[in-house]
């Protein structure tokens, strides 16, 4: 018996149903399956007068890739009931070479939260651009008068493909204005010879703000490396007393994708901590090769809270284990008054879906 593929079946006949009754929480999942043979289920919605409706299609065509994603996002962009700011976090979703002229061209509007969202988009894509790219973010980082335009461009710079970008984030590291954007696209670059200067900065963790160690933090694990993992264990331990300075080497640690750290962060699903939960969930789901389906179930039985819950019930969905179909089924048929944790099991049961694809031979 092809288990996955009962299960597929099985959360295809769910999802089908879903469409019917609660069409919005329906089409976010479908676009989580990332399936471009769910098109037609989708396309109907494109059009649709209720324009919630036409944001969540627009939104899932783009998760799939569907060809004719490109083309119904461009026209989007004219679309005068359609936020321009939301176009282009769509256009990072869909990705692609096409989007990137798009997204440059937006560098050149007159409102900065336009040139905000774009520089943002494209480092969600992580584009290696041409060198005339580099003089125009640089120069946005350097000259623009918004200071968040500014913060924007620098963490962009660690995104591009260009052989001074290194040299000119540690010359930025030195002014306490764009210490905390060069940082963070130092994460960005991931360069090695970053690494000593990041847990330099570190050593003396007590005279930083909270907010730079969550940075620096960030980087470390980004770049990842036995140094780097190395100190963020250090600093973990250190840290214990302090709820959101262990939070930040958590978050740290889980960017390093690191299996033997796994019991590190189930321990930390235990927690009355929010963010430490969250940060454990995501890290833990990133883990490729571990079967932790047992451990998130008990985390998820012993959690009363349902927020918290969301993030335990994600990276059940992620690990791909078909028994979790029967969880999240029965979360969707409950008459839980938290709405958004139906909302939730419905999305898991799209990226359930997706994991548990056929692998291409």
């Amino acid at each position: 018996r092809d288990t996955k593929l009962e299960t597929r079946v099985k959360i295809l006949e769910v999802l089908s149903g879903l469409l019917r009754s609660t069409p919005e929480m329906a089409i976010s999942a479908i676009g989580e399956t990332q399936d471009p043979e769910l098109f037609p289920w989708i396309e109907p919605f494109l059009t649709s007068p209720n324009l919630q409706l036409r944001y969540k299609a627009l939104d899932a065509i783009a998760r799939m890739k569907h060809p004719q994603a490109f083309d119904r996002w461009v026209s989007a962009l004219s679309d005068s009931d359609i936020e321009k700011s939301w176009v282009i976090n769509g256009l990072a979703d869909l990705g692609g070479p096409r989007v990137i002229p798009i997204l440059i061209n937006m560098l050149s509007d007159p409102l900065p939260p336009i040139i905000e969202r774009s520089l943002k988009a494209l480092r969600k894509i992580q584009h290696s651009s041409a060198p005339e790219t580099y003089d125009t973010i640089l120069d946005l980082s350097i000259n623009h008068s918004d200071k968040f335009v500014r913060a924007e461009a620098i963490k962009t710079l660690g995104t591009l493909s260009h052989p001074d970008v290194f040299n000119k984030l540690i010359e930025l590291l030195t002014s306490p204005d764009t210490r905390g954007s060069s940082i963070r696209a130092l994460g960005y670059l991931r360069d090695d010879r970053a690494i000593p200067l990041l847990i330099s900065l570190l050593s003396n963790w007590a005279s930083l703000e909270k907010h730079e160690i969550y940075t620096i933090t960030t980087a470390l694990g980004k770049i990842g490396g036995a140094g780097a993992k190395g100190t963020l264990l250090k600093l973990y331990d250190e840290l214990r007393g302090d709820t959101e300075l262990h939070e930040a080497t958590i978050l740290g640690l889980g960017y390093l994708k690191d299996v033997s750290l796994a019991p590190l962060f189930i321990e930390a699903l235990t927690t009355d901590s929010h963010t430490k939960i969250r940060i454990a969930a995501e890290a833990l789901g990133k883990m490729t090769g571990l079967d932790l389906s047992h451990d998130l179930s008990i985390a998820l039985k012993n959690e009363k809270d349902p927020h918290k819950k969301y993030y335990i019930l994600n990276c059940l969905a992620i690990q791909g284990n078909p028994d979790s179909f029967k969880l999240f089924q029965e979360i969707l048929e409950g008459t839980d008054e938290v709405v958004g944790y139906r909302r939730c099991a419905a999305n898991n049961l799209g990226t359930l879906y997706y994991q548990l694809k056929p692998s291409e031979s």
